[in-house]
């Protein structure tokens, strides 16, 4: 065991990819400002909005509809979310390269959460985003007949990668677009699309920056090593930036 977990660390600590002095590059995230609270995000005239990714630290973290957050019609793979609880086997927490994930089950008052969900956390840039990861509901299903009403071959395609994969619900985000207390429904969908896959199958939904990649990576290069690393303070108050 210790010669598995030295080789573990020795790998963080010489691989340039999870360097500590990790380089941030600037990206831009886009979303459709007409979305619809009532369609899980979706927007029909498609009118577009960017943001730089270092503007996401410029409001404050705050939680969404109380804890029941908002979910949104935003895909991530069943690749990703097989990552993050395969990082978060055997600890509550993982730092790679600046890049922090934490599985969040309790409030700060230790009461327990509606949805126990990932948190993932950049200091140096002030990123803080709540969410989980769900199989598509009944009604998404329905949005996406009712999109494709005309075009119903193209509409079984959009459900089966729906089906075969998850989306997003956004619990806890910066107010850096609205700011709006609590966080409005544009912060969530930028929170959303930031993590989304590049490549969003539904119609009204904006491609992702599937931002949270580095970390998807990391497991499928090491998985076959124990994560055994924990960087967060047990006090660690949720809901802060």
């Amino acid at each position: 065991m210790m010669i598995r977990l030295l080789f573990f660390v020795m790998l963080i600590l010489l691989s340039p990819a999870w360097a500590a002095d990790t380089q941030w590059k600037d990206e831009f995230v886009t979303v459709y400002t007409d979305a619809d609270s009532e369609l899980y995000g979706l927007a029909t005239a498609r009118i577009p909005a960017s943001a730089s990714v270092y503007k996401f630290g410029k409001g404050h973290t705050l939680w969404i509809n109380g804890q029941e957050g908002f979910l949104t019609a935003v895909t991530a793979s069943t690749e990703l979310k097989a990552s993050l609880d395969g990082l978060l086997t055997n600890q509550r927490s993982i730092t790679i390269g600046g890049r922090e994930l934490l599985r969040v089950t309790k409030d700060s008052k230790g009461r327990e959460l509606i949805h126990k969900m990932y948190v993932y956390r950049e200091i140096e840039r002030g990123i803080y985003i709540g969410f989980t990861l769900e199989k598509p509901t009944e009604q998404i299903f329905k949005m996406i007949d009712a999109v494709y009403k005309k075009e119903p071959l193209i509409g079984v395609i959009v459900k089966r990668h729906y089906e075969q994969n998850y989306v997003i619900r956004i619990i806890q985000a910066d107010n850096f677009f609205t700011k709006q207390d609590p966080p409005g429904l544009l912060d969530a969908m930028f929170a959303a699309t930031l993590i989304g896959e590049k490549e969003q199958q539904l119609l009204g939904i904006h491609d992702g920056n599937d931002y949270l990649a580095p970390l998807r990576e990391f497991y499928q290069s090491n998985k076959d090593y124990d994560i055994l690393i924990d960087q967060f303070k047990d006090d660690l108050q949720t809901g802060q930036a």
